[in-house]
């Protein structure tokens, strides 16, 4: 489940404003915040087992809580 909203969100473009030495950090930073405030969104992807239109929806909606924006880090620092 967790493969599955990393992967997303870089293919998405999360992270393209992370630099290369702080990208593990953002990840790991976006990661707890959607296991912390959007558990639905990976139970979601657990529970049918594929990253159907719903469960994309409710992971786009949990990643741009995180981030804000696919064009924003989400380390405030980068």
């Amino acid at each position: 489940m967790l493969q599955v909203a990393q992967l997303y969100a870089l293919q998405k473009g999360f992270f393209d404003r992370a630099s290369p030495e702080t990208i593990q950090e953002a990840i790991a930073e976006a990661v707890m915040h959607i296991r912390q405030d959007h558990p639905d969104a990976l139970e979601r992807i657990r529970r049918t087992q594929c990253l159907g239109p719903m469960a994309e929806a409710v992971l786009k909606a949990a990643l741009v809580d995180v981030c804000g924006s696919q064009t924003q880090p989400i380390v405030s620092s980068l």
